[in-house]
């Protein structure tokens, strides 16, 4: 249709989460009401298939997959302070004026 939007979104991942979302709430939809009829199975069977449409989709596009691990974390939140402690391997240095023989 010509829209464009203004933040610079990738197409594949934008499928991906579409196709997604359609099997989620197609799923959530059949498991909360009290009674399913076929037809809703039949909406979970086709969601998949939109789903997968978009999985091959995201491949096709060459794009990747976000990487989630340690977001929201400072990068070095998790690393030991080097300066702090001296390493297992290094010798602890001599007093000045000494013999370290």
């Amino acid at each position: 249709m010509g829209v464009e939007l203004g933040v610079d979104l990738p197409d594949g991942l934008v499928t991906l989460a579409l196709g997604a979302a359609i099997l989620l709430f197609a799923l959530l939809k059949t498991l909360t009401e009290s009674y399913s009829a076929w037809a809703s199975y039949l909406g979970i069977v086709l969601a998949a298939v939109i789903a997968a449409g978009a999985w091959q989709t995201f491949q096709a596009s060459g794009e990747k997959l976000p990487n989630m691990q340690g977001a929201g974390r400072d990068a070095s939140a998790g690393a030991p302070d080097r300066e702090a402690a001296p390493a297992v391997d290094e010798a602890p240095e001599a007093p000045a004026g000494t013999d370290p023989a």
